[in-house]
C-alpha cells in the first residue's frame, strides 16, 4: 500500500522518501494499470496537500481517463473536511456532469461517509438536479448501498414528493425502492454478508 501510495504521489509530482517534488503531472510515475490505485492510495493516506495537487491537476487535464482517475482519488478522502471540499467541488462548472458521482463516493467502502454524503445531496439537491437534468439519477445515487426495508421506507419518504413531477421519476423510485427489497431480502436470506 505505501509503496503504491507513493507512486501515486509521484504521479502528482509531490515530495516521495524526503526527495521534493516539482509539483509537476508525471503519469508514467505509476502504470497504466496501477495508475488508479495508487492515486487513491495516495489520497486515502495523504492530506489536503495532495487533495489539492488532484484538483489542479485534474483542472488542468483534457484526458478523460486521466481526470475520471483524478477525481476518483479526489473523492477517496477520508478526513470528513476534505470530503466535504470534494462534494462541494463537484457543482464546480469545471466537473462535468458524468464526473459528479466519482466524488459524491455513495459507491466507496467507507460506510461511515455516507450519511455525510447523503446529506450534502439532500441539501444541493437543485443545483445536482440543474447539473444532471433531473432528479431521478440522484435519488439512485443516493439509494447506493442501501439494503434494508427501512431503508427502502426512508427512500419513498424522501423521494416521492421530489421526483413526482420529473419525467421517469415515479418509475425510478419503484424501481430503486423494489431494488433495496430485493437486496434486503437476500441478506435475509443468505445471512449479513452482504451489503
Amino acid at each position: 500500500r505505501a509503496e503504491l501510495a507513493a507512486q501515486g504521489r509521484a504521479v502528482l509530482g509531490l515530495s516521495v522518501d524526503g526527495k521534493p517534488g516539482d509539483g509537476l503531472l508525471h503519469p508514467d510515475a505509476a502504470s497504466v494499470e496501477e495508475r488508479s490505485l495508487a492515486l487513491a492510495l495516495a489520497m486515502e493516506m495523504g492530506d489536503a496537500e495532495v487533495f489539492e495537487a488532484l484538483m489542479r491537476h485534474f483542472e488542468a487535464s483534457n484526458d478523460p481517463a486521466l481526470r475520471r482517475q483524478l477525481l476518483s482519488a479526489a473523492g477517496q478522502a477520508t478526513q470528513p473536511e476534505l470530503a466535504a471540499r470534494a462534494r462541494d467541488y463537484a457543482l464546480k462548472p469545471i466537473v462535468r456532469r458524468n464526473e459528479l458521482g466519482s466524488l459524491v463516493r455513495l459507491d466507496s467502502d467507507n460506510p461511515a461517509s455516507w450519511p455525510a454524503a447523503r446529506a450534502w445531496m439532500e441539501a444541493n439537491y437543485a443545483a445536482m438536479s440543474a447539473k444532471l437534468g433531473g432528479g431521478a439519477s440522484i435519488a439512485r445515487m443516493y439509494s447506493s448501498n442501501m439494503c434494508s426495508p427501512a431503508e427502502a421506507e426512508l427512500m419513498t419518504a424522501k423521494w416521492s414528493e421530489r421526483l413526482r413531477d420529473v419525467e421517469g421519476g415515479p418509475r425510478a423510485l419503484a424501481q430503486t425502492v423494489e431494488s433495496i427489497n430485493l437486496c434486503a431480502a437476500l441478506k435475509a436470506r443468505h445471512g449479513g454478508g452482504l451489503r
